[in-house]
């Protein structure tokens, strides 16, 4: 585990704009160690997108956003 992934479990703050800073952090480990495994970017990127879009099923901006994405960038 990287210093930066322990830093992050171990403060979890209590505002969003933090908690956005550290799941961004979490998410950039997830995405290199995937990365290191072999897995291709854009299966990485699709990968997270829908694990945003199944988090947030019932935010229906969130899932606009999400099908623009999809539709421009994951062919």
């Amino acid at each position: 585990m990287s210093d930066a992934v322990f830093f992050v479990r171990s403060q979890i703050p209590t505002d969003e704009s933090g908690q956005v800073g550290n799941v961004y952090t979490l998410v950039q480990a997830l995405f290199q160690d995937a990365s290191n495994a072999g897995y291709d970017r854009r299966a990485i990127a699709e990968a997270l997108m829908c694990g945003a879009r199944d988090v947030l099923a019932d935010d229906t901006e969130f899932l606009a956003v999400f099908d623009r994405f999809r539709m421009l960038h994951l062919r």
